[in-house]
């Protein structure tokens, strides 16, 4: 009898794919993805510039690892991704979408602008204080909103976390371009500059001078560590695997649910101030990039650890300093978002990689026909 379609596959490849469980070193397969999707820009990027490999090559080190500017500012860059992915990961724990990080990143500096502004002759330590206090507790306000949708009414925390960031953008353009709008500014929606001394400095660690906003979010990961580590993460990890196990072990869902949404608005408005007192000093629309919506990516690839955030914050960072160096070698700016395409593309393809396995098939054993009734007795 002639052999079927999917035997003669079977015996020609001697491989089938099977699922690992759990996935083994998900985070090395991601990196690795992401360093792979990373050289391939860069080969792509040298060829689109029509520079020399010499003069390539050693824009690209200096520009990044090579100099102390260059890790200063991956350092800077990567301060509002860390809060974000941040903000991302903790609900991503626990099976939730937070979108909303650009929202709540404006809305935190909006809170630490209010605050400086109301008081600019404060001290500059308990005014940088005062101004992170008020940065946590607006972007708090603002994702108790979704929280309490998603926990006690059921909306979905994707929807309403996407839709609340066009509003915290009118919003910032209402304060940025009226009330607090710079006289300098000519009908711009810019803010006048924040109080000299709430903007955060940076810190000589040897040659390096590391930003005053790259600890705090250095201190966030621990935060998220150790919160990891404690009761409350057991709940989260319980709930994720079975809201009912959850339930029969006396863990409130509804109020965890909502916690965890506002924990990562919380995380969402430092960032903003991070942002805003570090780099920006005003309040406007230069404050995020998509820089929330790159801080899911961010989450997802990290695959909810706090570790892994910071990671994948600090290449990504580079990604955004080596697409700035390409511009000026004279590739077009879209080269950026292709270098974000691409080393996504990467680290799905080793995302799968990671959970998924080649294994050579094993010889189905041959089993000796069984003979007749009629031929035992013979």
């Amino acid at each position: 009898m002639p052999r079927s379609v999917g035997q003669r596959q079977r015996s020609l490849f001697g491989f089938r794919i099977e699922k690992r469980q759990p996935p083994e070193r998900m985070l090395k397969y991601r990196i690795t993805g992401l360093v792979a999707g990373l050289i391939v820009t860069l080969v792509w990027a040298l060829l689109a510039s029509g520079a020399g490999i010499s003069s390539f090559t050693s824009l690209m080190w200096q520009s990044t690892l090579g100099s102390t500017l260059g890790i200063h500012e991956i350092l800077i860059l990567s301060v509002p991704l860390l809060f974000t992915g941040l903000a991302a990961a903790i609900p991503y724990r626990m099976g939730l979408w937070n979108i909303g990080g650009d929202g709540q990143m404006f809305l935190g500096a909006w809170a630490a602008c209010a605050v400086g502004f109301s008081v600019p002759h404060l001290a500059g330590a308990p005014l940088i204080v005062c101004m992170l206090l008020a940065a946590a507790l607006g972007g708090a306000a603002w994702a108790l909103i979704p929280a309490l949708a998603r926990a006690y009414l059921g909306v979905s925390e994707i929807i309403s976390t996407l839709l609340l960031n066009f509003i915290a953008s009118y919003w910032m353009v209402y304060w940025a371009g009226g009330p607090w709008r710079a006289p300098q500014s000519a009908g711009g929606v810019i803010s006048r500059m924040i109080p000299a001394q709430s903007q955060l400095f940076s810190i000589a660690a040897g040659p390096v001078l590391v930003p005053l906003g790259f600890l705090l979010a250095l201190a966030a990961v621990l935060g998220t560590v150790l919160l990891g580590r404690s009761r409350f993460g057991y709940e989260i990890a319980i709930v994720r695997s079975s809201q009912r196990a959850g339930d029969y072990a006396g863990i409130r869902t509804r109020r965890l649910v909502a916690t965890v949404i506002v924990i990562g608005g919380v995380l969402g408005g430092l960032g903003g101030a991070a942002e805003l007192m570090g780099d920006v000093t005003r309040y406007g629309p230069s404050l995020t990039n998509n820089t929330g919506y790159t801080g899911v990516i961010i989450a997802v690839l990290a695959n909810g650890s706090a570790l892994g955030t910071l990671v994948m914050a600090l290449i990504f960072a580079a990604i955004i300093v080596i697409g700035n160096q390409l511009v000026v070698l004279g590739a077009s700016s879209s080269l950026v978002f292709a270098a974000f395409g691409i080393t996504l593309a990467f680290a799905a393809i080793s995302t799968a990689a990671a959970r998924f396995g080649l294994v050579r098939r094993s010889r189905e054993p041959t089993v000796a026909p069984t003979p007749a009734v009629g031929d035992q007795h013979a």
